[in-house]
């Protein structure tokens, strides 16, 4: 499939579920993407992680809002789901690409 033929709805729910599985790397991994906040005694920054990870869930709950809301807005067809698959992962290689590259260059979290 080319890239000229992925279509709007395509798109859209492939942008859904890359965003839903990134958003799940942040909750999973949390204290990985909030280091670069985090600095200092853990004590300090309690309520710093609490808002984080209140961010990351409710980032969830949007995007799986989002997701839900693709799905009923328009029947989603079997081209349509196969062409937001390569769009997911292409957002995902390059996510993870990236990450990979951040945690080589900053080492393990604190």
């Amino acid at each position: 499939m080319a890239l000229d033929q992925i279509s709007d709805a395509s798109f859209d729910l492939g942008v859904g579920i890359a965003f839903a599985i990134i958003v799940l790397a942040w909750n999973f991994d949390w204290k990985h993407y909030i280091r670069f906040w985090n600095r200092g005694r853990t004590e300090e920054n309690l309520g710093k992680q609490r808002a984080f990870r209140a961010f990351f869930f409710l980032s969830f709950l949007g995007v799986l809002w989002g997701l839900i809301s693709v799905f009923l807005d328009s029947p989603v067809s079997a081209q349509d789901f196969g062409g937001g698959l390569l769009v997911a992962l292409g957002i995902i290689a390059l996510f993870f690409a990236l990450d990979i590259l951040f945690r080589r260059i900053l080492g393990p979290p604190v």
